[in-house]
């Protein structure tokens, strides 16, 4: 697993940052930032389809922090996007169920029980469509 020093995090912040203020966001932009080069599966119909599912959890995301900033100003998405940016460039092959579990971590640790049990359940069935 390859280490990051503060410029590489930094450089990371800012263009998802900067990709967040754009005026039209452009979820895509951010998934291929997130994801880089990687694909989710080899099989390119696979593949498409499950960054389709991740985009689903982008805007279930960028939807469920729209009203939170953090205290220095940028926006509260920004950490879960970050996160997990930064846990795909450490993995050598992506899972869909990895990538949607470090997306969505943080909200859900956040909610109330009965809303993460939910969210979990939701996330469940999507992964039975997707098999």
């Amino acid at each position: 697993m390859p280490l990051y020093d503060l410029t590489e995090f930094l450089r990371l912040s800012s263009v998802l940052n900067y990709n967040l203020s754009a005026a039209s966001l452009n979820r895509y932009n951010v998934l291929m930032f997130i994801m880089g080069e990687k694909k989710l599966d080899q099989d390119e119909k696979t593949d498409r389809n499950q960054k389709g599912i991740i985009m689903e959890a982008l805007s279930y995301l960028f939807s469920a922090y729209s009203h939170k900033r953090r205290r220095l100003g940028p926006k509260a998405v920004l950490h879960p996007l970050r996160a997990t940016a930064l846990f795909t460039r450490g993995l050598d092959k992506l899972d869909l169920v990895d990538e949607l579990d470090s997306l969505m971590r943080e909200y859900a640790d956040n909610l109330e029980f009965e809303k993460a049990a939910y969210i979990r359940d939701k996330i469940k069935e999507i992964m039975q469509i997707v098999k």
